[in-house]
This record gives structure tokens, C-alpha cells and sequence, in this order.
């Protein structure tokens, strides 16, 4: 049997004014705000997680609009 495995280069998301989104709630990769910026990919190799403060655990980034994890 075989098991999908994400490569590191594999984008699951994009960053934007200060949120984060899924590929489907994800603004045009062309967009562009007031300060000329642009989304940035987030990639299956990126460290971007949130920590429980509590216990500690990582836990999967929320999107932002949808807020499925990332």
C-alpha cells in the first residue's frame, strides 16, 4: 500500500497582512497591498505551528477565514 507523503517544497497555505490561509480561503498569489506586498507561501517544511501554552503540544495553525489547519 502506499501512503502520500507531503514534500518540503509543497505550499499549504499563504501568509498575508498578518494572517494566515488555506490554499481554497487564500487571496490571488498576484495580489497586492498598500505597502506593495505580496502573500507569502507557506510550505509543508516550515515550522509554523502554534504552541499550547498550557501543555506545550504543537498544534496546527488555523486558517484564518475557514479555519481548517494549515
Amino acid at each position: 500500500m502506499n501512503n502520500y507523503a507531503r514534500k518540503a517544497w509543497e505550499v499549504i497555505g499563504y501568509a498575508w497582512n498578518g494572517s494566515a490561509y488555506c490554499l481554497t480561503c487564500a487571496p490571488n498569489p498576484e495580489a497586492v497591498n498598500q505597502h506593495g506586498d505580496t502573500p507569502a507561501p507557506i510550505f509543508a517544511s516550515d515550522d509554523f505551528y502554534l504552541i499550547d501554552p498550557t501543555t506545550g503540544e504543537h498544534t496546527p495553525y488555523p486558517c484564518d477565514t475557514c479555519h481548517a489547519e494549515l
